[in-house]
């Protein structure tokens, strides 16, 4: 992937590491308004505390965005979380490592989540956690695409409205995060 990822990147100007793998995530998706059918056709490496790049101290916050529960084992969560707040994408919570149709499920390491300051979860993702204050993150994000979106925090609830998406909705929810 990196001719087609790198140059995108380089228009950019940001700045690029690129590791070594043996796979990449790959996946194919459809929509019907907000209803995604979704199908995994690979599951990427993990990435490992020791292939973290350096990330600058200034950096307050860092988004952590697994696209299945491998992706982040909980060493590097930890490693990340040691000086840096992070938002984790709830979607590497309930994708189990399996290729074929999309199946969430909640089977996940629970441990992961004592690293993360806020956790977003899309309305499926919730739904198949069960309930999120119970995880015992501060910050919850509940995203319910063009239905906005709900945070949690501090002892608040914020709802938040939403604009239509005209494109192609993939991303909306990294965006929003970001």
């Amino acid at each position: 992937d990196r001719s087609t990822l790198l140059p995108s990147l380089a228009a950019f100007e940001l700045p690029v590491e690129v590791l070594p793998g043996t796979s990449t995530a790959t996946f194919a998706m459809s929509y019907d308004g907000d209803h995604r059918t979704m199908r995994v056709d690979a599951i990427g490496d993990p990435w490992l505390a020791s292939d973290l790049p350096t990330i600058p101290t200034s950096t307050e916050w860092l988004q952590v965005a697994a696209l299945a529960r491998t992706d982040f084992p909980e060493p590097t969560l930890a490693a990340l979380a040691r000086e840096h707040r992070l938002l984790f994408d709830g979607q590497g919570l309930v994708r189990p490592a399996a290729t074929g149709p999309l199946d969430l499920n909640a089977d996940f390491d629970r441990s992961l989540l004592r690293h993360v300051t806020a956790l977003k979860l899309s309305d499926d993702e919730a739904a198949v956690i069960g309930d999120p204050e119970a995880l015992g993150v501060p910050e919850l994000l509940l995203t319910y695409g063009s239905r906005g979106s709900t945070i949690i925090a501090n002892g608040r609830v914020e709802e938040i409205s939403a604009d239509p998406v005209v494109a192609d909705p993939t991303g909306s929810g990294d965006m929003f995060g970001a």
